[in-house]
């Protein structure tokens, strides 16, 4: 296809002549669509191309052109004049204050009409992104709502629905003015449909940004909920921005936090793995750590590596939630009778590791080892001797989980700890024994009936216990 020459194109807008009405200037000849050339003179009354200076009565003539009705008499007309004063930007009495105004004033008016031939115009009012805004905020504001009017309208083409949009896109990513970009986030709300890349895209660029007002970003989270479908990655990838922002509010957080855990699909989202490495490596708020570990197991599918190394590096992590969400995603992901996962948490449920972190690793341990498994039975009956009842009662309940009632090896492992210096450590052998041997278990039997003329009370009532349990045997 043969590219389209200059000569088709308006120099103001680098669009196609025929997409609007034409107006071509008298003196030199350059044809513009007459909307971008009615903005361009409102900055400076020259040619955009070869700066020729333009007449006032030519701007009346660019006046008379897009609005030929509101100059012939009819009800509600307009004086050519006075519309090139509110299109064109001419000033009544030479002050600044009255061009803005008239100038908010023929936005309203393209408002009011819903007028979609004038979005170029608006478009022009708008600015390109990035360079200097043309206009103050409130023209800005008039013609965002022009905007929205506009795209709100039914059977728009698709030239005139992609302008638009992309005017709302540009406003929320790159305008200077909080209320104009807040004005531009609440109308993508309303008028693009979940899913939109591009718009979502925009919200992202909110979300990543610092030092930015804080309710900004909750309407731009908001926004993105709005947008997010169920594994949309460009969605997911906008909620891990404003996780990765170390300055962001807690409740654009929690909203971020909470699109993820809606949107992540297991072994479908596993392109972000990566991203949660990095959010539980290097974030410094504990908080948003404890929560991308708790994604993992949404993610990574069971026995995925790299969500168990990221959920393995975790368990070092120097805040007790973060080390206990990061055990709980190891056991979600961990395959059962994963001998690498029995020996670590074998590790873990020993000191120097807290009682809490000590206690999730035996029952961590029931749910991942396979039943009999000598290693895992070996560390739980170990277990038995700690100091904390809270981590006696979590082995207790593990032993006889992964046991068989009967299981000489087992009982021999209890046995030794009936004679342990602690009576705490002794009480809770004779209850696994109590739960783990039969009444044919005749060394069993005996160190019961020697242990109920105990002095301890404690231990007289376990023995009672553990012998009643046992003739049911």
């Amino acid at each position: 296809m043969q590219e389209e020459s200059d000569d088709n194109l308006c120099a103001v807008c680098i669009s196609d002549l025929s997409l609007s009405v034409n107006f071509s200037l008298p003196k030199c000849g350059h044809t513009f669509h007459a909307l971008c050339l009615a903005s361009a003179l409102r900055q400076a009354r020259l040619c955009p191309i070869c700066r020729v200076e333009v007449a006032a009565s030519v701007c009346q003539d660019i006046a008379a052109v897009l609005v030929p009705e509101r100059g012939r008499g009819n009800t509600g007309a307009t004086d050519p004049t006075t519309i090139a004063e509110v299109l064109v930007g001419l000033e009544c009495d030479g002050t600044d204050g009255v061009s803005t105004e008239v100038t908010v004033d023929a936005l309203r008016l393209i408002t009011q009409d819903r007028d979609a031939s004038k979005l170029r115009f608006v478009a022009s009012v708008i600015g390109r992104a990035g360079a200097q805004p043309l206009h103050q905020p409130e023209v800005r504001l008039a013609a965002l709502a022009a905007v929205q009017a506009i795209l709100g309208e039914p059977c728009l083409s698709d030239d005139v629905a992609s302008l638009g949009q992309q005017i709302l896109r540009q406003c929320c990513a790159y305008d200077k003015d909080r209320e104009v970009r807040r004005a531009a986030i609440s109308a993508m709300q309303d008028l693009c449909a979940p899913g939109d890349s591009e718009a979502i895209l925009a919200v992202q660029q909110v979300l990543e940004e610092h030092n930015t007002d804080p309710q900004l970003k909750l309407q731009a989270v908001t926004c993105l909920e709005h947008l997010s479908t169920y594994g949309n990655i460009w969605a997911i990838r906008a909620a891990l921005a404003a996780l990765k922002n170390s300055d962001q509010d807690s409740g654009v957080q929690h909203a971020a936090f909470g699109i993820l855990r809606s949107n992540c699909r297991e072994g479908e989202s596993i392109e972000i793995l990566d991203d949660m490495s990095e959010l539980v490596r290097t974030h410094p708020d504990p908080r948003i750590r404890q929560w991308a570990l708790e994604l993992l197991s949404s993610i990574e599918v069971r026995g995925g590596g790299q969500g168990i190394a990221i959920a393995t590096f975790a368990l070092k992590d120097v805040n007790t939630e973060v080390r206990n969400a990061a055990l709980h995603a190891c056991c979600s992901l961990w395959k059962p009778g994963d001998p690498e996962a029995v020996t670590l948490l074998g590790n873990l449920s020993r000191p120097p590791n807290d009682p809490a972190c000590r206690r999730m690793a035996i029952e961590a341990l029931e749910q991942v080892a396979e039943h009999q498994d000598p290693q895992a039975i070996q560390i739980t009956t170990a277990a038995l001797c700690d100091s904390y009842g809270s981590v006696r009662g979590a082995a207790r309940h593990a032993i006889r989980s992964l046991s068989e009632r009967g299981d000489t090896k087992t009982l021999q492992r209890v046995l030794a700890l009936v004679d342990h210096g602690e009576i705490d450590v002794q009480t809770a052998a004779i209850e696994v024994l109590g739960e783990l041997a039969t009444k044919n278990d005749t060394a069993v039997v005996s160190l019961l009936q020697k242990t109920r003329s105990s002095n301890d009370s404690g231990l007289r009532w376990a023995a009672e216990q553990a012998l009643s349990e046992m003739r049911l045997w």
